[in-house]
């Protein structure tokens, strides 16, 4: 995602199982939040569900010439909500699972 700059995760080199999209880096923080309308919580066991937040030095800074598009995405705490569903595998790799936004509504 272009608004991550960077990267944000990481697969381990020797790991060959697929579905995830690794462990987040030391440059960034990561963290689920509830989306209940959609039954994703972060209390769910035996892992955890939810919108997936980023903060750290590799998130950009908001869109350019938009700041109600920027205020809406990106908190005062410096967290950009990605819209994207995850969830914590047990091995400790975040795994996407869904989306909160319609992306074909978006294009339409």
């Amino acid at each position: 995602m272009t608004e991550t700059c960077a990267f944000s995760c990481v697969t381990d080199y020797n790991d060959r199982e697929y579905g995830h999209i690794g462990m987040p880096t030391s440059c960034c923080e990561i963290k689920l939040v509830d989306v209940p309308e959609m039954d994703y919580l972060t209390s769910d066991k035996p892992c955890s569900r939810g919108e997936i937040w980023i903060r750290g030095p590799t998130i950009f800074k908001g869109y350019y010439k938009m700041p109600e598009k920027t205020a809406e995405d990106i908190t005062s705490e410096g967290w950009f909500k990605t819209g994207d569903v995850g969830l914590w595998r047990l091995d400790g790799n975040l795994q996407i699972i869904d989306r909160k936004k319609s992306i074909i509504g978006f294009l339409l």
